[in-house]
């Protein structure tokens, strides 16, 4: 069972700054790597957007991706939450460091999320949720 109060904080994997304090400015990301047939992530990364998160998706290659402020937003973060349960149920896999990394990006997001959206994400939720297959 995973104590949220004691969860340690999401930092970036190239320069170690805590990327809670980038949930309001869209400037970091989660990414996932996965194997060539898509049935295996490989690997999830927590970088800052521009020259971390080009880093890492050069070393370790990159698929998919979140922005961190997006999951800020409850109803985008159960319906992300709620995708990848959809795929471990469909017989996706994933690696046990990315799984380990997967629990604590939920861990940290929920702390966050549990709340009522303010009108501006009930926009920005609107705006994303324009986009096809969102």
């Amino acid at each position: 069972m995973i104590d949220f109060r004691k969860v340690e904080p999401i930092k970036c994997d190239v320069c170690g700054k805590n990327l809670h304090e980038s949930l309001c400015d869209y400037s970091a990301l989660v990414a996932w790597s996965t194997s060539a047939d898509c049935t295996v992530t490989e690997d999830v990364y927590f970088a800052c957007k521009a020259k971390c998160d080009e880093q890492m998706s050069t070393s370790i290659g990159m698929t998919s991706w979140e922005d961190l402020s997006d999951l800020a937003i409850p109803t985008v973060f159960v319906n992300w939450v709620l995708s990848t349960m959809s795929k471990l149920h469909d017989g996706h896999k994933y690696s046990e460091k990315a799984f380990e990394k997967l629990l604590l990006l939920i861990a940290n997001m929920v702390k966050e999320v549990m709340r009522e959206m303010t009108v501006e994400e009930e926009r920005r939720f609107s705006n994303l949720s324009d986009i096809a297959n969102y």
